[in-house]
């Protein structure tokens, strides 16, 4: 019985009203948000690197590769070890410059 009824309550989804969390955490929602902009401007990169590496122009192929190292060095940092929300708006201004300076490249070629 009291197992039975101790597997049906970890099943259950807790829902918390979140005023409690909010009004003592803002940073994490704060962080959560600055995240969901960070993936954003990841999506634009790799869309962008994807279209110039499937471009017929040689020169937009090895511009797609030149930022690879800075801008997966910035990914990775961003994906998995920030935990700050001071950081994470770093790591997401720094994708922005190497997806602007491929903008700026890549108008350059054509």
């Amino acid at each position: 019985m009291f197992l039975s009824s101790l597997l049906s309550f970890l099943r259950k989804p807790r829902r918390h009203t979140g005023s409690k969390k909010k009004e003592a955490w803002p940073e994490i929602e704060m962080l959560q948000m600055e995240r969901t902009m960070f993936y954003d401007v990841q999506k634009k990169y790799n869309d962008l690197v994807q279209s110039l590496m499937d471009s017929p122009n040689v020169r937009l192929n090895q511009l797609s590769m030149k930022y690879h190292t800075e801008a997966f060095h910035i990914i990775y940092i961003g994906c998995t070890r920030i935990q700050e929300y001071d950081d994470m708006v770093e790591q997401r201004h720094a994708l922005n410059q190497i997806l602007e300076r491929i903008h700026e490249e890549a108008s350059h070629v054509n």
